[in-house]
């Protein structure tokens, strides 16, 4: 079975554990920007969403950032988080999640972190289904007072 692997952030520990974007609204499009490679291509577009999305936050989208690594996810993406999704990516498409691998679709020049091979994942409704999560897991668990 094919996992991927999502670093929480604090919101959506405090939803109970839920995959959340950061702009759950907005489409999964973006223009085109700096610095510009051939062939270009113009207008609003999912390629250059995927673009933008990588940039540490500063263009939130409806996507999901994962990682089929899950140090990576742990360690890059955590940002703190210490509750790693774990990602059934056999089953995106039974729910409609399309995913996009950044190595693939962002000329390398442009890839932030080239060995992290993240992938975003877009839901329309901004929320990644329950039933793809195969588990969570809490990397520092808090003792709990008896």
């Amino acid at each position: 079975m094919a996992k991927l692997y999502r670093a929480l952030n604090q919101y959506e520990i405090e939803q109970g554990f839920k995959l959340i974007s950061k702009e759950p609204k907005k489409p999964f499009v973006a223009p085109m920007k700096p610095a510009f490679t051939f062939p270009m291509k113009f207008g609003d577009r999912v390629e250059h969403a995927v673009e933008e999305h990588q940039n540490d936050g500063k263009y939130p989208t409806k996507g999901i950032s994962t990682s089929p690594i899950k140090e990576v996810a742990f360690d890059k993406y955590g940002k703190g988080s210490r509750v790693i999704a774990v990602i059934d990516r056999s089953r995106l498409a039974e729910f409609n999640v399309k995913e996009f691998v950044v190595n693939e679709m962002v000329p390398n020049p442009k890839i932030f972190c080239f060995d992290d091979y993240e992938v975003v994942l877009v839901s329309e409704s901004g929320r990644l289904p329950e039933e793809l999560i195969l588990e969570i897991i809490d990397l520092d668990p808090v003792p709990k007072s008896v």
